[in-house]
């Protein structure tokens, strides 16, 4: 879906172009109109949803993808986007990029003890409260949670693993003997 095309506009729209472009097209389609169409009113509003947010705009902009990224495209991105800044401040952004990859590594692994941690503490509870089945549940329930957010954690960490070791003979992006693939990253 290129959300442009649905409110008919140009991708140098204003704001205010925008919205007049919703609000005319959402008018057309609106389900409660008798000629109304409501899938086509559903994709005019997620077309407004994406261009009145300027970060997905941007992001479809750039990519032309309507997809959410991934917290680990996140996590890429910001440390991109840090690395190449701090090159206008002196140094190579390969050198930067290592380094706050390492840094997101030590953070993740840090976040993902302290999830354990806190599943230790929350079992021990368990144990000691007998017969309250709701508190129980309730328990269980923020333990799986916890897991779920360490599995994601790993992930994380063997993505930016992946990405220190693509990192590992890189040269300066900027360089003509650059040996490093950049868009490997597949960064939004």
């Amino acid at each position: 879906m290129n959300p442009y095309e649905e409110l008919k506009l140009e991708p140098g729209a204003t704001p205010d172009e925008i919205k007049a472009a919703y609000r005319r097209e959402a008018m057309d389609h609106h389900p409660d109109r008798k000629d109304g169409d409501h899938q086509k009113f559903q994709v005019v509003v997620m077309a407004y949803d994406i261009l009145k947010d300027p970060d997905k705009r941007a992001r479809f902009d750039s990519t032309g993808s309507t997809d959410d990224p991934t917290p680990s495209e996140n996590r890429l991105g910001q440390l991109l986007r840090v690395a190449v800044d701090q090159e206008d401040w002196g140094g190579n952004v390969v050198d930067n990029m290592r380094g706050h990859v390492k840094l997101a590594i030590t953070q993740t692994g840090r976040a993902s003890d302290v999830h354990r941690i806190e599943i230790r503490k929350i079992e021990r509870r368990v144990g000691r409260i007998q017969g309250l089945p709701q508190v129980d549940v309730m328990l269980k329930s923020k333990i799986e949670h916890l897991n779920s957010v360490i599995a994601a954690n790993d992930v994380e960490i063997v993505v930016l693993e992946g990405v220190l070791e693509l990192l590992a003979d890189a040269t300066d992006p900027g360089s003509p003997e650059t040996q490093f693939e950049w868009s490997a990253l597949e960064l939004p």
